[in-house]
């Protein structure tokens, strides 16, 4: 996705008006949901026309002429013509068209004018000319306040900025809420949201409407959800679009954006019609769909021949009354969820049924079963029958389910492709036929030194110190799902040798078997072992050549370590020692002694202890603070001195 597309996606797909993007040659190149809900088209079918093709014939080379001036020109232009819809119907529509000549193409915004052309072509066209302001500059309000947004997630606004930004969101009929990395909520125009859901909106409300939403789109679902009104015993339906906003160069997430608006005389409106369009469908279907009818006062079901040809059935056979004919045929992982589903419809009796799942042919094969229900009231207005239609969709779903599996292929190519360029280890794969590298990101190049050009044809050998120590790393990916070599030595093009750290494993992409290895150039902590491994030895050497008892003692008072004076003073071998607590050696290790260890460790300094006797001597225990490579104190070193001969 381009930057300019980017910039525009939220605005594009929230926005209830006609948004559109068309090159300057009149092909559209991006539409949002609401131009395909109102003209009717599918995406697909939108993107292959132009928009010259949709306007009426009449009209057209007015437009034409009117469109080329913008390809030479920055200045808005507004304009209105009819447009075609999917059923061939025009309507009256007033654009505003901006044109952005670094993308050689203009940004359409329009809104239906069918209803009021005639009065605006009589007295009202001053009125139509205010809309139109107010129009360009809900438009570019609403621009600016994406652009705002997207920059408050990354830099610092000042007062003035934040404050006009927050006014444009406040005029907002929908309700605006902004959930950051750190997952506080920010209501952009509180008052609009109080007045939406009856009181202010917390995390667990917010967390409902994403979950909710994103698992209607998930599901293709539509994103009109019910809730309880806060303030009202009522059922209030929101349209609510959900957006990640992500940072354009990591294409990390920044923040959550929530948008809903309150579309509940809509919904009833479109229930109670849709109510009546199913009894139509039911009565000019009943010839081509499945069909069975749901006496609710009988509890007895009646299955019409269509429903048994669709299903392979034979139209003599006698299938009885009982729901079980029905139900004993849905797909067995799925027969729960659609019985519970069904049940609950029943239960209701003025819910809406749209449920697909898969029901078995009696050849044996499932076929992808959409079901539809309406409900025929008695003379008092009682449900006394449902009528449930059956549609065959398996070639629908069979379409679909191969669009899915190639957008997420693409997805995951795209994914692939941005994660192993980003990734910030040295990352490269080769084949395993022959070891030819046949790609390495950046830090490959930056590690090892060469230019781009210079990989053509490189093999992984190429980088090896010795081609043996190469091979043996090799077949040990070969072994192993996720190889580990703690060390390998690399070379750079210069020569120079550096030690790696690498991960391999195996991958089958299109038949072809490859190896993939992330390298991590471990100079550094080498060193740092090297230096550390002399430091040990050197303390060792020191530590158990002293002439005195010498105890390492934790914060905790049990024993770490303890040279060979030490054991030999408590008739052990050193590793006995080794956790044991100091109360349980043979010190009489009381209360004065812990309160000196709690000094030590708390001051850092010094303290000479009391004098014990030990075996018939007479031994003075010294404490001294013992520190990490950052200068924490995390222990004690005990001296333990015989002064016997001072007495």
């Amino acid at each position: 996705m381009s930057a300019s597309l980017f910039q525009h996606a939220n605005f594009f797909s929230t926005c209830q008006t006609l948004c559109c993007v068309v090159g300057f040659e009149g092909s559209f190149r991006q539409v949002n949901q609401a131009t395909l809900d109102i003209l009717g088209y599918s995406i697909e079918h939108m993107l292959q026309l132009s928009f010259l093709e949709l306007v009426h014939p009449d009209e057209q080379s007015l437009i034409e002429s009117q469109l080329n001036s913008l390809s030479n020109s920055d200045t808005p232009l507004t304009f209105a013509c009819q447009i075609k819809d999917h059923q061939d119907q025009y309507h009256y529509f007033l654009w505003q068209a901006t044109p952005s000549l670094m993308e050689f193409a203009f940004y359409a915004v329009g809104i239906d004018a069918s209803m009021c052309k005639q009065d605006m072509e009589q007295d009202s066209l001053t009125t139509l000319q205010e809309e139109q302001v107010i129009l360009q500059e809900k438009h570019a309000d609403l621009q600016l306040m994406y652009e705002e947004l997207h920059t408050q997630l990354g830099v610092q606004h000042d007062v003035e900025d934040y404050q006009y930004y927050s006014s444009v969101i406040e005029c907002m009929t929908e309700g605006v809420v902004l959930q950051t990395k750190s997952g506080q909520l920010h209501g952009l125009n509180p008052h609009r949201i109080e007045a939406l859901l009856g009181g202010a909106m917390g995390l667990s409300d917010f967390m409902g409407l994403w979950q909710s939403s994103v698992q209607a789109t998930d599901n293709g679902e539509s994103n009109t959800l019910h809730l309880q009104h806060k303030s009202q015993n009522d059922i209030i339906y929101l349209q609510v679009q959900h957006r990640l906003l992500k940072d354009p160069q990591t294409q990390g997430t920044q923040a959550r954006l929530l948008i809903f608006q309150d579309v509940s005389q809509e919904t009833r409106l479109a229930q109670q019609l849709n109510t009546l369009q199913n009894d139509v469908k039911a009565m000019s279907l009943s010839h081509s769909e499945g069909i069975v009818t749901w006496d609710i006062s009988q509890n007895t079901l009646d299955y019409s021949d269509t429903w048994k040809e669709m299903l392979g059935l034979s139209l003599e056979k006698h299938l009885g009354h009982h729901e079980e004919t029905w139900f004993s045929r849905i797909y067995p992982s799925e027969y729960q969820a659609v019985v519970a589903h069904i049940r609950q419809f029943l239960k209701q009796k003025t819910a809406t049924l749209d449920i697909k799942y898969r029901m078995q042919h009696a050849e044996g094969s499932y076929r992808w079963i959409h079901n539809n229900a309406s409900i025929i009231p008695n003379e008092k207005g009682r449900p006394q029958r449902f009528v449930i239609i059956f549609e065959d969709v398996t070639e629908q779903q069979h379409i679909q389910q191969s669009l899915r599996n190639t957008r997420i292929k693409a997805e995951k190519e795209s994914l692939y492709h941005h994660l192993f360029n980003a990734q910030a280890e040295a990352a490269l794969v080769f084949s395993q036929q022959n070891r030819h590298i046949l790609d390495a990101n950046p830090m490959v190049l930056k590690l090892y030194g060469y230019a781009r050009e210079e990989w053509n044809e490189a093999s992984f050998d190429r980088l090896y110190a010795d081609p043996t120590q190469c091979m043996a790393d090799i077949r040990k990916a070969y072994r192993e799902p996720q190889a580990h070599i703690p060390v390998s030595w690399h070379k750079h093009k210069d020569g120079t040798l550096f030690p790696v750290e690498i991960m391999m494993g195996q991958c089958e992409v299109k038949g072809q078997k490859l190896v993939y290895a992330v390298m991590h150039d471990i100079t550094k902590r080498h060193l740092h072992e090297q230096t550390l491994r002399e430091e040990r030895n050197q303390y060792g050497s020191i530590f158990h050549a002293a002439p005195f008892p010498i105890l390492y003692v934790d914060r905790h008072q049990h024993i770490v370590r303890a040279n060979r004076h030490a054991a030999h003073l408590f008739n052990a071998r050193p590793e006995e020692l080794q956790g044991c607590p100091m109360h349980d050696l043979k010190l009489a290790y009381d209360t004065d002694d812990a309160k000196l260890d709690i000094q030590v460790l708390s001051t850092g300094r010094a303290v000479l202890g009391h004098i014990k006797e030990i075996n018939d001597k007479q031994w003075q225990f010294n404490r001294l603070p013992y520190r990490d490579k950052a200068g924490n104190i995390i222990g004690l070193l005990l001296f333990i001195i015989d002064v016997s001969t001072f007495h």
